[in-house]
């Protein structure tokens, strides 16, 4: 193994190692007890639990229920395959900012994944954000081999690997677009139809086994997840700031809106009907409101926590989306480069129409780090030269 990779992913490790000691136990949202008791109720009854129904995408919960069943600790050993996987998804950016601009874009991309205190937190935190990263960076690096040589496996590895991102979180989707986009670009005429074919097969056949366990389960064809309702009020309610706020119990509002309704599906159809009713109603408010929720998914200072910790994310969030949107300009004719723009666009809008916070941009901030790494390798290169000259 060539001495660049081995420094990337070492200090990739290490520093993930540290926060996974200096985290420990504490906990830090009541998201995380949620995602552990789906996957303890799925470990305990079998996939067809009622206890863990349909609320939350299934992939998280499924590797903490492997967890639950096959190790001593299962919380410990969580945290460390989530550190193996976040070391994991910084070798997919350095793979593809090598091959794009050399071996110092490498080390550029791997290194800022490395020290990037947002995804160093929450690879230590019982979160689905870490698995999140590595099935975006695993659908990147596909994207990347797909553009060198497209080939119909390849095609099909992109469409296994959007789904196992669409069963971690269903939001993943909004990059089918570009994904096939790319495959009409890149293939002969003859080949485009079978490419593309391939990918939403591939998709469907993923994702498939899970809807059949949720009409089980439900009674209702519910493809991955129930939670699209109470998404969309924490965002749109009457009092929404664009962000979810604690101290607010919108389960009970949910509970309110849908009468009460023991059925998931038909309670989440009944927000969704409902919130959709007040947007209509106040198309202005809506559209003001999404404009605050884009400014606050973009906002490198952050409303959470200390001082200290807000200036840490404003002085290494703000440089890589400046950079990173440098860097997007000047490759912007490589495929890769505007499919993943694409890609941050719909995830843009995606989050204007229901909530927004600081985790839910870190499937942006991943895919600026390579043309960001691209933009500084280039940088670098000229300053050399001149120095050399």
């Amino acid at each position: 193994m060539h001495r660049p990779i081995v420094f990337v992913l070492g200090l990739s490790l290490i520093v993930r190692i540290i926060a996974f000691y200096v985290v420990g136990d504490r906990t830090f949202s009541s998201d995380e007890a949620h995602w552990l008791k789906m996957g303890a109720d799925i470990a305990e009854e079998g996939l067809l639990s009622e206890k863990a129904g349909t609320f939350r995408p299934p992939l998280y919960p499924l590797l903490i229920a492997w967890c639950y069943e096959t190790f001593d600790s299962p919380i410990v050993s969580l945290r460390l395959i989530q550190v193996v996987l976040s070391t994991a998804t910084c070798w997919f950016l350095f793979g593809i900012a090598k091959e794009l601009y050399g071996p110092t874009a490498g080390v550029l991309a791997g290194t800022i994944f490395s020290l990037y205190p947002l995804c160093v937190f929450f690879s230590a935190v019982l979160m689905a954000e870490t698995l999140l990263l590595f099935c975006t960076g695993l659908v990147y690096w596909c994207l990347h081999r797909y553009c060198m040589f497209p080939n119909f496996m390849r095609a099909i590895s992109i469409g296994i690997c959007l789904a196992l991102g669409a069963l971690c979180k269903p939001v993943m989707l909004v990059w089918l677009p570009g994904l096939l986009a790319v495959i009409y670009w890149k293939c002969e005429n003859r080949s485009r139809l079978m490419h593309a074919f391939s990918v939403l097969i591939s998709l469907f056949i993923i994702i498939l086994p899970w809807t059949v366990r949720n009409a089980f389960v439900t009674g209702h064809v519910v493809p991955i997840s129930t939670n699209t309702g109470i998404n969309f009020l924490v965002g749109n309610e009457p009092g929404s700031t664009g962000y979810y706020r604690d101290g607010i119990d919108y389960w009970a509002m949910a509970n309110e809106i849908a009468d009460y309704e023991d059925d998931p599906v038909i309670r989440d159809t009944k927000v969704i009907r409902a919130v959709i009713k007040d947007v209509w109603r106040e198309p202005f408010g809506f559209f003001r409101m999404g404009v605050v929720k884009v400014l606050l998914l973009w906002n490198p200072l952050i409303e959470d926590g200390s001082w200290f910790q807000r200036l840490v994310i404003l002085f290494t969030s703000g440089p890589l989306l400046l950079v990173g949107i440098l860097g997007v300009w000047k490759i912007r004719s490589h495929p890769l480069i505007w499919c993943a723009t694409l890609f941050i666009v719909s995830l843009t809008i995606v989050h204007a129409v229901f909530f927004s916070h600081v985790r839910f941009r870190l499937p942006i901030d991943l895919v600026l780090i390579v043309p960001a790494a691209c933009y500084l390798s280039s940088g670098l290169r000229g300053y050399f030269r001149r120095d050399n000259s």
